[in-house]
């Protein structure tokens, strides 16, 4: 799914494939089907799963923050309180 050319998405999915898109960048596994389809689609993303290490009895890779640079972090921050002003 191209999100440029998707016109039926509304302005507060945009953001959370925005938000979700700095975590994709540092091999996050996503747990909901959305995310893991569209990032999957990318050469860049990749993890436990698309590599064959993943072991159902461990947990998939979850960024956290301390992962992420000072910036990363002020747009995941900025981006969810957008989220958040929308609901």
């Amino acid at each position: 799914m191209n999100l440029a050319n998707n016109c039926e998405m509304d302005f507060k999915d945009l953001l959370g494939y925005a938000r979700n898109e700095i975590y994709a960048r540092h091999k996050n596994a996503f747990h909901k089907l959305k995310y893991m389809t569209h990032y999957g689609q990318y050469d860049w993303y990749y993890n436990d799963w698309d590599t064959g290490t993943y072991d159902i009895d461990s947990t998939l890779h979850k960024v956290e923050d301390s992962e992420l640079s000072e910036i990363e972090r002020a747009n995941v921050y900025l981006i969810a309180e957008i989220e958040d002003s929308l609901a």
